[in-house]
């Protein structure tokens, strides 16, 4: 089995996740990627003596393969996720509400107490809400094309589309719900709010991205960085081959391809791997993160939601550190850096006033202007398995039954590894 060399084009979540599956096999396996960094979307660097993550990822209890995979790193106590589900909530005008969820409840009479409660919805909107996601438990069936299509159709006002769809809906699909295929936010509230109680609780890494992906890539044989890949070719039914930018051939018996849907159509002629009913048409948007340094050992805000901002959520990191999450960014994304640190500023001191008597340090700003593919069609998405056997592709992406996320990359890379070890 050691004979035969893999490689993985891509060290991005799912190219992670397929080599820790093919190496838990047995294989060997060679990494390339073209940037300094590991871990693709998930990395982290250094700006000083600070080491940020390139964009604040959270996951829900369902991620139950995104977790398992950081376990199989060995840094499973990296995660920190919440025992019950309880999320802080304000209004522009600074406003806070709770909502938590009752553990000992079941779905989806957990959450549905708290939401009573919820202050910032009257209750004509609250009814709205709770019709919107009783008709999703029935399952309805619709020609919608669009998430807000869907919305209005089924009596949603526009306070409980501000102040509940609109809230976890855009940062989980990063997506405006006019352009969200019902199918995906569906599933995104099916299996959160509608699902199992251990499904909602919030998670986030409490170490940098960054060393979750060299835990993962230690496994490989050999890690190639800033090592751009230009070329995958087949060769014979048993051989690929990957061209480097160096002008080198590299010679292996399968491999995985784990680079986003654009990068793809550069390395490989698709038309070879893809089958006619597949596409590569996405929707792409970008996710801005502004970090806020203040001189103060805690701010107090924890992670919060706050509703009608360009800021949907502020996680409160050590050492008076606030990350502000911009999903969905793309009316932003031309702001000069010191706009979107302003910008951000004035929301979360809306949070906590007493910031403005704090004294601020700086700002960092990151942007991803392609963060996440959205399809145009969900039945037209290829999935990890290729015309070519002995390659797979993977990434948030593919064909998962899962939106964009993490746990998507997670589940595409482990799809990728089970088409090679299919081949092999």
């Amino acid at each position: 089995m050691d004979s035969k060399r893999l490689a993985i084009v891509g060290s991005g979540l799912s190219g992670l996740a397929a080599l820790v599956s093919l190496t838990k096999a047995g294989y060997k396996v060679d990494l390339f990627e073209k940037s300094r960094l590991l871990g693709g979307k998930t990395t982290s660097f250094k700006v000083g003596d600070l080491e940020i993550d390139n964009g604040q990822h959270v996951f829900i209890g369902c991620f139950t393969e995104f977790r398992r995979f950081v376990e199989e790193t060995g840094l499973e106590s990296a995660l920190y996720m919440q025992k019950t589900f309880s999320v802080t909530i304000y209004d522009s005008a600074g406003k806070k509400s709770i909502l938590r969820a009752l553990p000992n409840l079941p779905s989806p009479f957990h959450t549905a107490f708290s939401f009573l409660m919820y202050k910032h919805l009257p209750v004509k909107d609250k009814l709205a809400v709770l019709y919107g996601l009783a008709s999703l438990l029935r399952k309805t069936n619709t020609d919608s094309k669009s998430t807000y299509e869907w919305l209005t159709q089924h009596h949603q006002t526009k306070k409980s589309i501000d102040a509940f769809w609109q809230l976890f809906l855009v940062p989980a699909l990063n997506a405006e719900l006019s352009v969200v295929p019902f199918e995906l936010a569906s599933f995104t509230i099916r299996e959160s709010f509608l699902g199992k109680p251990s499904n909602l609780p919030i998670g986030f890494p409490i170490v940098p991205l960054g060393h979750i992906a060299k835990a993962a890539a230690a496994k490989a044989e050999h890690i190639f960085t800033r090592y751009p890949v230009v070329g995958v070719e087949p060769n014979g039914s048993s051989s690929v081959i990957i061209r480097t930018m160096d002008g080198k051939s590299h010679h292996y018996n399968a491999v995985v391809i784990a680079v986003g849907p654009y990068d793809l159509a550069k390395i490989i002629d698709v038309n070879c791997i893809l089958a006619s009913n597949s596409s590569l048409e996405f929707i792409t948007r970008p996710i801005i993160d502004v970090h806020l340094l203040y001189d103060a050992p805690s701010i107090g805000i924890g992670f919060a939601g706050i509703i009608g901002s360009p800021v949907q959520w502020v996680f409160e990191k050590p050492n008076g550190h606030l990350c502000c999450s911009m999903s969905a960014a793309h009316n932003y994304v031309r702001m000069h850096n010191i706009e979107l640190i302003n910008l951000c500023r004035e929301w979360v001191e809306k949070l906590n006033p007493q910031l403005k008597e704090i004294k601020f340090i700086k700002g960092i700003v990151t942007r991803d202007l392609r963060a996440t593919f959205l399809p145009r069609s969900p039945s037209t998405v290829p999935p990890q398995s290729t015309l070519v056997p002995n390659i797979a592709i993977a990434g948030a992406w593919t064909r998962t039954g899962w939106p964009p996320t993490m746990e998507s990359a997670v589940r595409s890379g482990r799809k990728a590894a089970e088409v090679l070890l299919n081949a092999l």
